[in-house]
């Protein structure tokens, strides 16, 4: 676990999401929360193994995150808000982001380190077996 937040720590600074979220209209009248924010939140929910929203939520209130995030509010957004914008987001555009993700990671050279002094790279990656037979 303590090893998935460090993955996500290195992606948030390596900041190789910054472009990811582009295209992606913001629809708010006023948003008090940038979207940018909000989408990164959602997408490193895996790394916290976080669940669902309301976890998300409580997730959301803690230093770790919203240091993470660079976020000076009370909590980074609530799992109302969470869930608002995942309504409105269209599920053709954000099926899309998870495709751009490894050339961006690739460039950044973000996939191959090495995890012990001397020691020979390593490719990094992240599997969801839950397909795999159970």
């Amino acid at each position: 676990m303590e090893e998935s937040k460090g993955v996500a720590r290195l992606i948030v600074r390596s900041r190789v999401l910054e472009s990811l979220f582009e295209g992606i209209a913001d629809i708010r009248k006023n948003p008090a929360i940038k979207l940018r924010t909000i989408l990164t939140s959602l997408f490193l929910m895996p790394f916290f193994a976080l669940t669902s929203l309301l976890r998300l939520d409580v997730e959301a209130r803690t230093r770790r995150l919203k240091s993470l995030l660079d976020c000076r509010r009370r909590m980074v957004a609530s799992d109302t808000t969470f869930r608002r914008v995942l309504g409105w987001l269209s599920p053709r555009r954000v099926s899309q982001i998870p495709l751009r993700l490894l050339p961006r990671f690739e460039q950044a050279r973000m996939l191959q380190h090495t995890l012990a002094p001397g020691g020979p790279a390593r490719r990094v990656g992240i599997l969801d077996g839950s397909f795999m037979g159970g």
